[in-house]
């Protein structure tokens, strides 16, 4: 019994350091430039893996996200938006982490463009609907609703 857990926690070790590595190249490979333009093809494999991982492991980040800026910003009754919100992270959740399970499971096989957009869990609160406004624009930044037409 005690050689079944010896080997499970070395074997356990064994994979935390071998991922360890794999994140620790692609930060130092991130901060230098490739050579020649072209990314090699391990940079790209390690690059899914990475985008793998990091999507299997905070998918279940959508939940909270969707239904936080849906009830923020929603425009149904509170209780509306808190339903659609969490329906849509849930959907989100299930679809980030299918992803992510999918590019580790097949990082050494080219093909190495995201499959979703954003390529990570990204938190942005703003309403969904907002129109983007270029930065010389004395509006940027402002969420000001346009006058309502007065009833005489």
């Amino acid at each position: 019994m005690a050689d079944n857990s010896d080997l499970m926690r070395k074997s356990s070790t064994a994979i935390f350091f071998f991922l360890g590595f794999l994140l620790w190249e692609g930060v130092s490979a991130a901060q230098a430039p490739p050579q020649g333009g072209e990314q090699s093809q391990v940079y790209l494999s390690r690059d899914k893996l990475r985008r793998g991982l990091s999507n299997t492991a905070t998918g279940w980040l959508e939940i909270p996200y969707k239904t936080f800026t849906q009830t923020l910003f929603g425009d149904r009754t509170p209780f509306e938006d808190l339903f659609i919100g969490l329906t849509v992270g849930t959907v989100k959740a299930v679809e980030r982490t299918a992803v992510g399970l999918f590019e580790t499971a097949t990082f050494p096989i080219p093909g190495y463009e995201p499959l979703i957009e954003p390529e990570y869990v990204t938190f942005s609160f703003e309403p969904v609907g907002a129109k983007k406004l270029e930065a010389e624009d004395p509006r940027a930044g402002l969420h000001v609703r346009p006058p309502t037409a007065q009833k005489p």
